[in-house]
């Protein structure tokens, strides 16, 4: 708020949700503050249509893979897969069998 009572223009750009579908850091009250918020969205790697989510390809559950090049990929809302524990213990049944 300091560099907008500075009269400073502020932008923000990144992710509002983690691959869990849960809030991601401080974006969501970054744009509670926000004189005015645009949501742009991806194409979904699956059907095309307009994507909001961003699936996790890989097994990890950390917040945040570092050069993760090739492990996310744009989902639309009927074609995204959140991941939670049962999810997880599901693919590991099959990795397993």
């Amino acid at each position: 708020m300091e560099l907008v009572h500075l009269g400073k223009r502020v932008i923000l750009a990144g992710l509002d949700t983690t691959f869990a579908n849960e809030p991601f850091g401080p974006v969501p009250n970054l744009m509670a503050l926000a004189d005015e918020v645009t949501k742009l969205s991806a194409v979904c790697m699956v059907c095309g249509a307009p994507a909001i989510h961003t699936q996790r390809l890989g097994q990890s559950q950390e917040l945040v893979v570092v050069g993760a090049a090739g492990l996310y990929e744009a989902r639309c809302r009927t074609h995204f897969e959140p991941f939670t524990d049962e999810h997880h213990s599901e693919q590991l049944d099959l990795l397993t069998a």
